[in-house]
């Protein structure tokens, strides 16, 4: 009987349900074990179940073979992963144990199916065949890396929840499978995208399945704002092409000017762009010629390899080439480059080393094209799926693969006002040069995501940075984070037209050219300002302007930018409940003013509208000149703050560091708190009230407590790594120092490079190049001496008398910052250290009357007539350091005889407390020598010392290890690190102590008569001269009377005397001794070429008459 096809079809059909039918009723049966028959062949029964099982297994992985994962033990294959992938695919088809372990053999390769069979007799289940595999081909590696994705995965923008999850769940399995559920949750969290992360960490999940269910649910309700988002009409909302390129706008009258191509690609030339356009990704991949790396374009339309000149030149290839000029055609038959001839090229691919023949041309869209020359030579088979191509070489295959893209990312946290654009820095990776480059921007749904409107063009590369310009046509205030993914830009085929985008955008253009224009006059007057003290010298002045002008953008201070580095600040609060205040009361013209402020700083990207907790009122602070200063009054917050201990280097000691250089640079940061990034979840800790909102700060506000380390923290990583080679860092101040004008460039040019890389910003007004002096930190420096600054100096003068305790302590304050100038400075001051320094209580204590008015007008005479100069110390001369002590103070001179000059360090004073008035004269003597050698161990630096003390007990004091006084030995003990130091302690009498006993007595009384001598001061003050230059003449009324009431009278000009002393031949040979040899004699000193000798007068004839 014939049948026909749905016969047939039909009977199968039947036939498969009585099987199903006979499986139900005899999968049950028990088959009787015939082992017990000793004449016949083994028979193996199996129920009709196994049996039906084994023909769906077989069924599924004959269908499904090859697109299961295979393991064969090679050091890159991860065991883990694969047994994972082959244990679910193989649960999907509901295999038990028994079943996947028989069929486990078919998805090894080489060496581990090798290990299989080998080590079958051991294994004979699932559970140990995969604790043997594991144990087998495990690497510590791999589990190294799967820490570390686990502690930098991050959930990326577009990224779900659940897939998220997934692959977190995967790594933990890689590390390990019984691994803590808190530690799960934990990374789980840490890598959480921000707008989730609030809302899960204070549900604190227990369980990585909780975490799950909790952010999912965060995730949809996420979602749900967002679609409700800020939706506008038609009329408002630019088009994406009313946006205009950065790099080039163009008048109504430049547009019309520019007829549109009939071969345009890339848009319409009615105004509307072009939505949802896909451009096929070229193929780039990295070879090397000479050491030198080019991005290769695979180009299969290409039948010849072309380089252009200009990658030539790099190489420096121009011998190399064979010149065959002439033309070539491009694949769209029309556009034809010059050809310069053509050059062979040693090519390197990873590990393989090519020879390809190339055309060098004149310009190209990228710098190296491979053509099918290539690809057919190496037998190149390009996988686009793979992003990769293999090189088929000497029997073996190469995996190159392609070059990522080249991605586009925001340099640096911006916020857009609502119905706002901004023009924005973009980084771009791969690329760091490179003209008209096609913008692909991030999807339509992103773009509603971020509430932002992009849209494609052209743009140049210029040291990996691009511009665009960002829209927010929205009614709220957007901010982007830092990297974040914009696009990618690619580089135009050469088969590509573009044409101008015509637009009837309300948006106002911008005149770049004026701009630009603008711009370069503000740079080279900022550059003519920097270098008009070196016009006099043409090498050093050309020097200097070539390097300012290579990195002019420092100096452009018209969009503030914001520090790249890796350190934010912190405010650590631990666990303390949010702070807040009310606003403080102000007047209408004092909100105006606030709100002016405001205004620049939420333009400027400063400061942003806040819903924090937190607040802390404003402060408006007077000038001089009338305005006000804004400040934010962080005191309660202040109090909370855990403090930062990280160092900052002293004045002192980075003055020091200056001595014996000759050129000094001295550059200061715009604003240089607001460049310094704060941490993203303590920037609501920043947040300040007014009567009219609350903002908070987008970067470092000034009156934190532990601004100042964070400051020096960054400067230090950044540019301190050669800080006391050749760069000093105080907070916002930078000093470049250098001993010759050739290695000053090579510093500067060093520490730009990293500056621009670091995106700082430089106030022009404030910065110094290149000079001899220079003013920092209040002092004027040289190569071998410190002045105060006569800036500062001038502001002291002009201080009238104090009339209150703070205006006291203010001018004791200013003038004590130069007390190491003043001999002598706490004997003068002790008036005014009397009444000031009181506690509140004892505030109304204060006053202010002669003693105190004498003292401040004798400290201002000081520093408009002594000369206020201290020398750096010599590097072998040796130290002296004379020490003396009072009733009333102590002080010190440290000094250093060259050439037989005296050269002042240092003055050291101050005053005995009321204690210490009262120790014996040993110890006080005692105290003034460790009291000096304490404060200048930095200027000694490990240095010998020599101490002259007028206290003769003292002069073995340093090598006794006992003492009568219990006070010095104590001494001896703490400040043992110090007293190795110390050569020798020399004695000398009061009266020939002169310099340091001036620095503890008091002034003498000007009623005490002493012998009448003529001393070098009084000779100073009044010259005393003959008629006719005869050296004495006597003069009489009386010759009866002896009377000398017309004394003789002396030439004693330090010119005469220095002409005496050159007409002596013992002088004259002691004078050449100290000078050419270098004594160090302390009976004679050398002062405006007059030798002077020290000598000790007798006790006796001091006394009154």
């Amino acid at each position: 009987m014939v049948q026909t096809r749905q016969q047939v079809k039909r009977q199968e059909e039947l036939d498969q349900l009585t099987t199903h039918q006979e499986f139900q009723r005899l999968s049950g049966i028990e088959i009787e074990q015939t082992s017990h028959l000793p004449n016949y062949e083994h028979i193996v029964y199996r129920p009709i179940s196994f049996l039906m099982t084994e023909k769906l297994v077989n069924t599924i992985l004959s269908n499904n073979f090859y697109k299961l994962p295979k393991f064969g033990g090679k050091s890159n294959e991860n065991v883990n992963k694969w047994l994972t992938d082959i244990t679910n695919e193989l649960n999907m088809v509901k295999l038990n144990d028994q079943q996947k372990f028989s069929v486990i053999q078919t998805f090894l390769v080489d060496d581990a199916r090798r290990w299989f069979i080998n080590n079958m007799s051991i294994m004979n289940d699932w559970s140990t065949f995969s604790i043997q595999l594991q144990k087998t081909f495990s690497s510590i590696l791999h589990q190294e890396l799967a820490l570390k994705k686990v502690g930098s995965r991050q959930q990326g923008l577009d990224e779900t929840v659940l897939h998220y999850y997934n692959d977190m769940i995967e790594l933990f399995d890689m590390i390990n499978l019984n691994m803590n559920e808190q530690y799960k949750v934990g990374y789980l969290k840490a890598g959480l995208k921000i707008s989730l992360k609030k809302e899960v960490i204070r549900r604190d999940p227990k369980t990585a399945v909780q975490f799950l269910e909790l952010a999912q649910a965060e995730e949809k309700l996420d979602l749900s704002l967002n679609i409700q988002m800020d939706t506008l009409p038609s009329s408002n909302v630019d088009s994406l092409s009313a946006i205009k390129s950065p790099v080039k706008f163009y008048s109504q009258q430049q547009r019309k000017s520019y007829p549109s191509s009939t071969n345009f690609r890339l848009g319409a030339n009615d105004g509307t762009a072009l939505a949802n356009l896909h451009y096929p990704s070229l193929i780039f991949i990295p070879t090397w010629i000479n050491n030198m790396k080019l991005c290769a374009m695979i180009d299969t339309g290409a039948t010849s390899s072309l380089i252009t000149m200009s990658t030539i030149i790099k190489l420096n290839y121009q011998d190399r080439i064979h010149t065959h000029t002439g033309e070539i055609t491009l694949g769209d038959s029309k556009t034809k480059i010059a050809q310069y001839g053509w050059i062979c090229l040693n090519l390197k691919i990873k590990s393989l080393n090519c020879q390809i023949r190339a055309i060098v041309v004149d310009c190209l869209s990228t710098n190296f094209i491979l053509g099918m020359d290539f690809l057919r030579k190496y037998k190149i088979e390009i996988k686009t799926r793979q992003q990769c191509l293999i090189i088929h070489h000497q029997h073996q295959q190469l995996y190159v693969k392609f070059e990522k893209s080249n991605s586009v990312r925001l340099a640096q946290q911006c916020t857009i006002l609502p119905r706002c654009k901004v023009v924005v820095n973009a980084i771009v990776s791969n690329i760091i040069h490179s003209n008209k480059m096609l913008f692909n921007v991030i999807n339509e749904k992103t773009q509603q995501f971020k509430r932002i409107r992009l849209c494609d063009g052209l743009v140049n590369v210029k040291n990996n940075t691009i511009q665009l310009t960002i829209y927010n046509p929205t009614t709220r205030i957007v901010t982007l984070p830092e990297s974040m993914f914009l696009g990618t830009v690619d580089h135009l085929t050469p088969n590509v037209y573009c044409s101008t985008l015509c637009s009837n955008s309300t948006i106002q253009q911008i005149d770049l050219t004026h701009e630009t224009e603008k711009k370069s006059i503000q740079v080279a007057d900022i550059i003519n300002a920097l270098t008009q003290h070196l016009q006099g010298n043409p090498l050093y002045y050309q020097h200097v302007r070539d390097l300012l002008q290579n990195h002019n953008i420092l100096f452009d201070t018209s969009k503030p930018r914001t520090i790249k580095t890796n350190v934010h600040h912190v405010i650590n609060t631990e666990n303390h409940s949010p702070v807040n205040a009310k606003p403080y009361f102000k007047t209408i013209d004092q909100r105006k003013n606030i709100q002016q402020e405001i205004d620049k700083m939420l333009k400027a990207g400063i400061i942003i509208p806040s819903h924090s907790p937190w607040s802390s009122p404003v402060v408006l602070l007077k000038k001089p000149n009338g305005e006000f200063r804004f400040i934010i009054d962080y005191r309660k917050l202040n109090s909370i703050t855990k403090k930062d201990s990280y160092p900052q280097p002293t004045v002192e000691e980075l003055i020091q560091r200056l001595g014996g250089h000759s050129w000094f640079t001295k550059l200061d940061l715009k604003s240089g708190y607001y460049q310094i990034p704060i941490h993203q979840a303590d920037k609501e800790k920043t947040a300040f009230i007014t009567q009219d909102g609350l903002y908070q700060f987008e970067v470092l506000p000034m009156g934190l407590m532990n601004a100042p380390p964070t400051f020096q923290r960054i400067m230090n990583n950044i540019i301190g790594y050669k800080r006391w080679d050749y760069i000093l860092v105080y907070l916002d101040d930078i000093l470049v120092f250098s001993n010759s004008f050739k290695d000053h460039m090579k510093h500067l040019q060093e520490l730009f490079t990293v500056l621009n890389h670091h995106q700082f910003t430089l106030n022009p007004s404030k910065c110094s190049t290149a000079k001899q002096s220079i003013e920092f930190l209040s002092h004027t420096i040289t190569k071998d001496s410190i002045v105060p600054s006569k800036e500062r100096i001038q502001a002291i003068l002009d201080m009238s008398q104090p009339n209150s305790l703070a205006q006291a302590n203010k001018f004791i304050g200013k003038i004590g910052w130069y007390r190491k100038f003043i001999p002598n400075f706490a004997q003068i001051a002790a008036p005014i250290h009397k009444v000031t320094n009181k506690t509140k209580k004892k505030k109304k204590e204060f006053y202010w009357h002669e003693d105190q008015i004498q003292a401040a007008n004798q400290l201002k005479q000081i520093l408009t007539e002594e000369p206020l100069v201290l020398k750096y110390p010599h590097s072998t001369a040796p130290f002296i350091l004379s020490t003396d002590a009072s009733e009333y103070t102590i002080g010190g001179t440290l000094k250093q005889i060259i050439n037989g000059q005296t050269h002042y360090n240092y003055y050291l004073s101050r005053l005995l407390t009321t204690t210490e008035r009262n120790y014996p004269t040993i110890d006080r003597e005692a105290l003034a020598i460790f009291w000096c050698m304490d404060k200048l161990k930095e200027y000694l630096g490990g240095r010998d010392v020599t101490i002259i003390s007028d206290h003769k007990p003292l002069q073995q004091f340093h090598k006794k290890s006992k003492f009568n006084s219990k006070r010095i030995e104590e001494w001896l003990l703490k400040h043992q690190e110090i007293i190795p130091q110390i050569s020798a302690v020399i004695y000398r009498k009061g009266r020939k102590h002169g310099d340091a006993d001036a620095m503890s007595r008091p002034d003498i009384d000007d009623k005490q008569k002493f012998l009448n001598v003529i001393t070098r001061s009084m000779m100073k003050s009044k010259q005393y001269s003959l008629p006719n230059n005869n050296f004495f003449e006597s003069k009489s009324t009386d010759n009866d009377n002896q009377s000398t009431s017309s004394p003789m009278t002396f030439d004693f000009s330090l010119e005469r005397i220095s002409e005496e002393q050159k007409q002596d031949p013992q002088l004259l040979h002691i004078k050449q001794q100290i000078l050419k040899e270098n004594v160090n004699n302390l009976n004679y000193v050398i002062e405006n070429d007059v030798l002077y000798k020290i000598i000790q007068l007798p006790h006796a004839y001091t006394k009154s008459c």
